[in-house]
């Protein structure tokens, strides 16, 4: 949906030569499609078609809003998106972020948890896919790092070295990547330029 509304906005633009409004986490040309609050926390809801939006109001508990004026059809939402998120909102504020993940799912509704960095580190497929990675430091002992994102079967990739201390490979650099000597590196040293 982000590419989708990026390329939205370009043609827009493009085209007419009108720059669109920022939105947020919302969408612009549907409604509901958006970050929602829940008692503990936040998720994104979307309703991307009618059929859709039918069963998401079931699943909030209005199945009178599938037959509200106001919201029959996509246009009419984005027509009244101010009175829909809000009505939206205060269903989504009475249950907790799981409650309301689990029912979207039974619902075969697209929904996604919005973590706190915490939580990002503690979900079972971040560590499931070795997203977290220990390395020892010489001066700090063992450093949690993100892991490597991209994972092949055959060349898994791994972080080989901890992070840098101040000035550690500038030498390296010096020497390798623009060419000066020894004597050049360490007359900066001597100097204390490095």
């Amino acid at each position: 949906a982000g590419v989708a509304a990026m390329m939205n906005a370009a043609t827009n633009y493009l085209l007419a030569g009108t720059v669109m409004q920022r939105w947020g986490s919302a969408q612009e040309t549907v409604v509901p499609y958006q970050a929602f609050p829940a008692r503990d926390g936040w998720l994104i809801l979307a309703a991307g078609n009618e059929p859709m939006w039918r069963r998401l109001c079931a699943a909030l508990g209005a199945p009178e809003w599938a037959e509200d004026e106001r919201f029959l059809t996509n246009r009419e939402r984005v027509a009244h998106r101010e009175t829909l998120v809000a009505l939206v909102a205060e269903r989504t504020r009475t249950r907790t972020r799981d409650e309301w993940l689990r029912i979207m799912a039974e619902a075969g509704l697209p929904a996604g948890p919005i973590n706190t960095i915490d939580q990002v580190f503690e979900d079972p497929q971040v560590l499931h896919r070795g997203m977290v990675d220990t390395v020892d430091h010489p001066s700090a002992g063992p450093v949690r790092l993100v892991g490597i994102p991209v994972k092949f079967s055959v060349a898994a990739g791994a972080i080989r070295l901890p992070p840098p201390r101040l000035g550690e490979h500038t030498g390296e650099v010096l020497r390798e990547w623009l060419g000066w000597d020894e004597a050049a590196v360490e007359g900066l040293r001597g100097e204390g330029v490095l």
